[in-house]
Formats: C-alpha cells, structure tokens, sequence
C-alpha cells in the first residue's frame, strides 16, 4: 500500500507540472494579448490579432481538461486500489493474528527451559508410579515353602576314623567295610520355608538329611554300616526378581550331624548290634556339628504361586569332638569338612 501511495504521489506530481506549464502558457498568451489591445490605436487592434494564437491558446486549454479528466481517472483507479489492499492487509493481518494465538497457545503449554522440562517429567514419573499397581513378588513380600531334593558330596574321612576305631577295640578287627574313598555320594531331602521383607531380603529356616548304608559279608555273616547325616539351620538370602527369574544367593547358621549304625546278621531273620558285643560304651555313635552353609541359584516361576529351580551349596561340618557315646565319651577326634552339593528347589508360594 505505501508503494502504491508512492505511485499515486510521482504520478499527481507529473501531472501537476505538466498542468503548471499549460496554465503559464495560457496566462502568456493571455498577456500577449492584453497587451497588443491596449497598444494598438481604437479597436483596429482586435480585428488585427493573430488566429494562430487563439487556435493555439484553445489546443492549450482542450489539452489541460483532457489532462485533468485521465488525473481523474487515475485518482479514482488508485483510490479502489488502496481500498483493496487495506481489506487484503486486514484479512492477511487477522490470519497471522488467530496464527500467532495459535503458536502462543502451544509456546504456553511447552516447558521454557530444560529445569522445568525435568520437574515435569519427574514429577509426571512421580504420579504414575502410585497409580502403577505391582505384585508382592515385584515388591518382595510375601513367602513361601516347598521341598528340596538333592545330592551331597560327603566327606567319610571321619566316618573311616570311627570304624578304625570301633573294630581295632573288637573280635572285628579284620572286617573292611566297603567304604573305598573319602568322598561319598548321599541322595539328602529337605524342606525350606521362608517369608520376604521386601528389597529381596528373605529370612527363614531349612533342613536336610539322608542316609547310606554300606555292607560286607565274611563267613556267612553280614555286616552293615548304616551312615546317617543331617543339618539345618536359620536362613537368610538375598533375592532379585527379573521377569519370571528368581536369583538369590544366602546362606544358613545352625547345625549338623553324623550318626553311624554298625550291625551284623548271621542269617536272614536275625540281626546283632555290634555295638553291644563291642561294649555298652558304644551305644550310640554320632558326631554334632556347628553348620555353616553358602548356596546360591535361582527358580523360576511357572505360575504366580509355583516355582522350580536348583541351587549349589557348600555345607560346612566344624565338629569340636569328634564322634561320641551315648555316655559322652569321645571316640574320635574333632574335625572339620566341606561336603558341597546339588539340590533342586521346588516352591509354593508367591516368592520363588
């Protein structure tokens, strides 16, 4: 519109002069003529003046109002013109105005620097996680209980030391009972029980035991060695839960012990201890123990209250003296062993 204006003004401008030289040509020749009248004697004068200067003098004005009517025109043609831009310049001033409330609006609702944007987004994260509902297993509460079977590795060094013991004292000094190495294989059963403090922390209580018997037989007589082992203790682990895995690693404080039942049969229907041909000393023959257990595994869970999994453990027997009587008197003495092992872990419960 101001280009137009300028436009509008360069033209008027032009035609102004143009239309200024007209009307002092006019006026000389007026002036001309005025003069020649007042010179020239009577009215002689008028019937002398020139024709070319009037003829000219009425081409001049025929010329200055056709000047003035196309400035007409071209005043009204600019006119309309200014008209339309000022409605174009409102209409395109309207729509940048609904654009730029538009572009306020979102600027508004976006975060201004990058210390709100993480106050939103954390205080978002915030609130969602009180309206996040999660399991007890999640959250760690909860418990379980269930049955462990499993193999451990035993260290019969004790055991030989008893039976050395026993028969060096008898009339059986010459049996060899067929206990060929130091490590031994039992099948042990045991049962778990535990409940969850939440963070994975677990606290409870577990018991295992098993048995082997070892036979030999010398002039139609039989004779056994019945082994007998068992431990348990105070548990505590340590668990995380990754999707349906369970991985913990604990141990367990309590104790342990070692029970042995020589005995003979001379045929198929009669059995003879032979702790009592030995002496009435030897009734009873077991090793206590302190425990010390490690273990670490994981489960998995099948259903929200089913789980199956295995586990190594490392039970440690810290046995001060040794095998004893049922009197109390020691036997052997004390010892200490590592009898690791394999068990599998089946749970019932919603902590695996």
């Amino acid at each position: 519109m101001k280009q137009q204006r300028d436009n509008l003004a360069t033209g008027l401008n032009g035609s102004f002069r143009r239309l200024f030289v007209l009307v002092c040509i006019v006026g000389a020749a007026l002036g001309t003529a005025a003069a020649g009248e007042e010179n020239a004697p009577g009215g002689a004068s008028r019937s002398k003046t020139p024709a070319p200067e009037i003829d000219s003098l009425r081409r001049a004005i025929d010329q200055l109002r056709q000047e003035a009517a196309r400035l007409r025109e071209k005043a009204d043609q600019i006119d309309d013109d200014v008209d339309e831009a000022v409605i174009g310049k409102t209409a395109d001033h309207s729509g940048s105005s609904r654009k730029d409330t538009v572009e306020t609006a979102e600027e508004s609702r976006q975060p201004k620097d990058t210390v709100e944007l993480l106050s939103k987004e954390g205080t978002r994260a915030f609130l969602e996680s009180f309206g996040r509902k999660r399991g007890s297993r999640e959250r760690g509460y909860g418990g379980g209980i269930g049955a462990m079977p499993g193999i451990f590795v035993m260290n019969m060094r004790p055991v030989h030391q008893l039976l050395d013991a026993i028969t060096s004292s008898s009339d059986f000094s010459e049996i060899a009972f067929p206990i060929n190495s130091n490590l031994q294989g039992f099948f042990m059963m045991g049962i778990t029980g535990y409940g969850a403090l939440g963070n994975g922390l677990r606290v409870g209580g577990s018991y295992q035991s098993g048995s082997r018997s070892y036979s030999t037989r010398e002039h139609d007589t039989t004779y056994t060695v019945d082994v007998h082992t068992s431990f348990g203790g105070f548990l505590l682990e340590k668990a995380a839960v990754t999707g349906p895995m369970n991985w913990f690693v604990g141990g367990m404080a309590g104790g342990a012990e070692i029970d042995v039942n020589p005995s003979k049969a001379s045929n198929l229907f009669s059995t003879i201890d032979i702790r009592s041909e030995i002496g009435k000393s030897y009734n009873r023959l077991s090793a206590p123990a302190l425990l010390l257990e490690l273990h670490g595994g994981f489960t998995y869970t099948m259903v929200n209250w089913f789980h199956i999994g295995g586990e190594l453990m490392t039970p440690l027997y810290f046995s001060p003296s040794g095998f004893k009587t049922s009197a109390g008197q020691s036997v052997t003495n004390g010892f200490v062993t590592v009898n690791p092992g394999f068990r599998i872990r089946i749970i019932l419960g919603n902590i695996g």
